[in-house]
């Protein structure tokens, strides 16, 4: 494959689209695009894409997106988590729609906002590209290079938002072919309280590449829970990363669904360096027939006294391919670490296939630390002891299926979230019109 091309293709246009910027934003993009050009998207002997193959990605020649598509108020306004009292903004192909979007009155000290009507310098202070370096990193390099708006979100001190905050990124019919690169900024102050839910969906049936990418820095005491829910196109590529800065008893609640694309990658990058930070995460991602699902995280305890939980599972169809790649690195001065970490997987079908990764690197040696992997197929006793009280074997699968992803859904806090997800799994698991009317 050649990196070079791909290059070519996906900064097609880059000198007149950075040319309409400061000269601070300028140097940034121009930096990230030299960054992105000199890797490419070769990655042969790249051990962390040893599992799977961006040459269909290169071959794709997606180009970058010069304006959006338009969208049906009606039906937009469809896609939003349905009973969630929320603020909404709407996205389009990467760029905000303002006459789509409601935001309810805020609280004094919260500012949401567009970041393309911000100032570079000031997106600068806040942190933007603080956590999210482009070094080694040539698809944040290329976010960096591209974004053209995203959101903002800033809480003073003690600041508590009263209801979530849905973003929803519509990829429209008029982007097949294109990329769309958003960017989400989040500075939450001491005490602050947020839910923050990116909601991701592709319209028709045409291919596009959604590369997103995420900063939230979380203040002492702060409680951040972050929902991303990944309905891609059914030939739509998703590839993106968040990145966590924690301080002194914050708290980051991450729980990700991925229920469509046809490859996603999905990277959590989490640095608890405030004594006391603990951070949760949750994952669910379901696979069918093609569909590549490849999620990592690497969490850093660099102090004393953090806790992670890490929980994730991929229920697998057809040929799919799923992949969890864990790293809790555990500093020299991070004493009484608490961390566990988990991956479940499992199998429908004879053809599809887990990877399964979770990591530990222990440099400290008073620490609680674990982890573990399962992957299989619904046993067989499983089975036998539901049919044993009149379900069919079908019937019993079904169930057992649902419930091993019930889980995930179970740990939202938000009643009407819970309650959507639960409807999607009934809508997209296998046999799921079985059990309907048990539930």
């Amino acid at each position: 494959m050649s990196g070079m091309a791909s290059s070519d293709t996906l900064l097609a246009g880059f000198d007149d689209f950075v040319a309409a910027g400061d000269e601070a934003q300028r140097r940034a993009r121009d930096e990230a695009a030299r960054s992105f050009t000199a890797r490419g998207l070769g990655t042969r002997g790249d051990e962390s894409w040893k599992y799977n193959d961006l040459k269909p990605l290169a071959e794709a020649g997606f180009r970058p997106l010069d304006h959006p598509g338009d969208i049906d108020a009606d039906a937009a306004a469809g896609h939003f988590t349905p009973d969630l009292d929320a603020h909404r903004l709407l996205f389009v192909d990467g760029i905000l729609h303002p006459d789509l979007s409601s935001l309810a009155a805020l609280p004094e000290g919260a500012r949401v906002a567009p970041l393309a009507g911000e100032a570079f310098e000031e997106l600068t202070r806040l942190g933007l590209g603080r956590r999210a370096t482009i070094d080694g990193a040539p698809f944040t390099a290329l976010n960096t290079a591209w974004w053209r708006d995203g959101l903002l979100l800033e809480l003073a001190d003690g600041v508590a938002l009263d209801r979530p905050i849905e973003l929803l990124f519509l990829g429209s019919e008029a982007a097949c072919g294109k990329m769309a690169c958003p960017r989400v900024l989040v500075r939450a102050g001491k005490g602050s309280r947020a839910t923050i839910v990116e909601n991701y969906r592709g319209l028709g049936e045409g291919s596009r590449l959604v590369n997103a990418v995420g900063e939230i820095e979380c203040d002492e005491g702060s409680v951040i829970e972050h929902v991303k829910i990944m309905r891609d196109g059914t030939a739509d590529w998703h590839l993106g990363s968040t990145h966590v800065r924690q301080a002194a008893g914050s708290r980051y609640l991450s729980r990700e669904f991925v229920l469509g694309g046809r490859m996603t990658r999905r990277e959590l990058h989490l640095d608890l360096a405030g004594e006391g930070a603990a951070c949760e995460l949750n994952a669910l991602y379901l696979g069918g027939a093609g569909q590549r699902h490849d999620l990592r995280t690497r969490v850093r305890h660099s102090v004393a006294d953090c806790e992670t939980q890490e929980l994730y599972k991929g229920i697998l169809d057809g040929d799919a391919r799923g992949i969890f790649d864990g790293l809790v690195y555990v500093a020299e001065d991070a004493q009484r670490t608490d961390a566990h970490q988990t991956n479940r997987n499992l199998l429908i079908s004879d053809d599809a296939t887990a990877y399964s990764m979770p990591r530990l690197e222990i440099y400290a040696d008073d620490v609680k630390c674990s982890h573990g992997s399962t992957t299989g197929q619904i046993e067989e006793e499983q089975i036998f002891y539901l049919r044993s009280r009149g379900f069919g074997p079908d019937e019993a699968r079904a169930l057992l299926t649902y419930a091993f992803a019930r889980e995930i859904v179970e740990s939202l806090s938000d009643r009407a979230l819970r309650e959507a997800l639960m409807a999607e799994l009934l809508r997209r698991l296998p046999r799921s019109e079985l059990i309907g009317g048990t539930l």
